[in-house]
């Protein structure tokens, strides 16, 4: 039992994180600052490829979408985003600007622009449109926003004073960023298999970036496990490695 009483859910925020391969929830209670419950849904097909029927099945075999919430927030974490300098935000439309950047398929997509706070680039990013649509039907009031943007959002607002080196990890990509000096210095994403693969590109970046792996705190954020094999494995590597305090914004 996730509530006590009815009034709990419309107290509550339920963020939803669309990735790939799992549709993962964490309800946070705000009168009380607490997350009352996590689960992450893994399935076997690719979520940005689905149709609408195959997400309404998942929703509707998982009571905590039948609840009144104060707030959804769904967050995707798609592949289908580029940081743009805010001084070329007005040549041309969202998708062109997008399809100059990254490959994006064919389909029924919507284009999002996220303006980023205390840093020179605005995010844009493409999702399917029955993403909304879905959860519209079910809720009459949400956010969408992009994974990288809540990520580069929250570093800015924990580094007001200091440098912070986060990676974030997904089931199948890397998210590294640098914020020092008061501007976003490096973000970019890597495609991963292997916990090898997350090593090699931390270690890559921060020898590119100049971070000594004995002396720079490095954190990290995102889906794994506290002790898993590749923060295990990159404990080996790096000296200072601690989690990012985790949030009422991110999962």
């Amino acid at each position: 039992m996730i509530f006590n009483n009815p009034s709990q859910s419309r107290e509550s925020i339920l963020i939803v994180e669309w990735d790939k391969h799992s549709l993962s929830f964490s309800v946070f209670h705000e009168p009380t600052n607490r997350v009352l419950a996590t689960k992450v849904i893994d399935v076997n097909f690719d979520l940005y490829q689905s149709s609408k029927q195959e997400i309404d099945k998942i929703l509707k075999s998982n009571d905590i979408f039948a609840y009144n919430f104060l707030k959804v927030i769904v967050v995707v974490n798609a592949p289908f985003y580029a940081l743009v300098p805010k001084i070329i935000e007005n040549e041309g439309t969202l998708e062109q600007i997008l399809k100059l950047n990254v490959s994006v398929p064919s389909g029924i997509l919507k284009y999002k622009k996220e303006v980023l706070k205390s840093t020179v680039y605005n995010l844009v990013f493409a999702y399917p449109t029955y993403i909304e649509n879905t959860f519209a039907e079910l809720f009459p009031n949400i956010e969408l926003t992009h994974i990288n943007a809540v990520l580069i959002d929250m570093l800015t607002s924990y580094s007001k004073a200091n440098s912070i080196f986060n990676i974030h990890l997904s089931l199948n990509k890397l998210d590294v960023s640098l914020w020092s000096e008061n501007a976003l210095k490096f973000h970019n994403t890597f495609e991963i298999a292997t916990a090898e693969d997350v090593v090699y590109y931390t270690l890559n970046v921060m020898q590119e970036l100049n971070l000594n792996t004995e002396r720079t705190q490095v954190y990290y954020s995102g889906a794994f496990e506290a002790g898993g094999e590749k923060i295990e494995l990159l404990s080996n590597y790096i000296k200072f490695l601690s989690p990012l305090e985790r949030t009422n914004k991110i999962n």
